[in-house]
């Protein structure tokens, strides 16, 4: 380097030196600002000087991607409640026709027993006669 201190992997170890004395020179001393060009070759536009501030960002009428995705959200847990309710209502008239079968079911069970208890009763007395009749006649005999 220009003041002797040279690292031997080639390392510029004097650039706090030069940028000192290079801020006191003239600007034409300066090197060109290489222009960013196209792929064609023409000069690419200036790109245009953006500084925005927390409080401009807040003026400027953007969306909200907060806002968004709680709103988002929040259609989508109505939607699933929505869809819960519906889901609750449907399982719930299956529940009522499930129970109202059922019942109907067991009546037609019972009703059959009865009959069948009926006739079984029926029987017993008409076969309790039919013996005693048997009985008187052989008595007779």
């Amino acid at each position: 380097g220009e003041t002797g201190s040279e690292d031997p992997m080639g390392a510029d170890l004097d650039w706090k030196h030069r940028r000192r004395r290079q801020a006191g020179r003239a600007p034409e001393s300066r090197p060109p600002v290489v222009e960013p060009r196209k792929a064609c070759g023409g000069p690419l536009a200036p790109m245009p000087a953006v500084k925005l501030d927390v409080p401009t960002m807040v003026q400027l009428d953007l969306p909200n991607v907060e806002m968004i995705c709680r709103a988002s959200y929040q259609a989508e847990l109505t939607e699933l409640s929505r869809q819960e309710s519906a889901l609750a209502v449907h399982r719930r008239e299956q529940d009522l026709a499930a129970k109202r079968r059922n019942r109907m079911q067991a009546a037609a069970w019972r009703r059959s027993c009865e009959r069948r208890e009926r006739e079984m009763q029926r029987r017993k007395v008409s076969l309790l006669l039919e013996q005693e009749a048997n009985e008187e006649l052989e008595e007779l005999d």
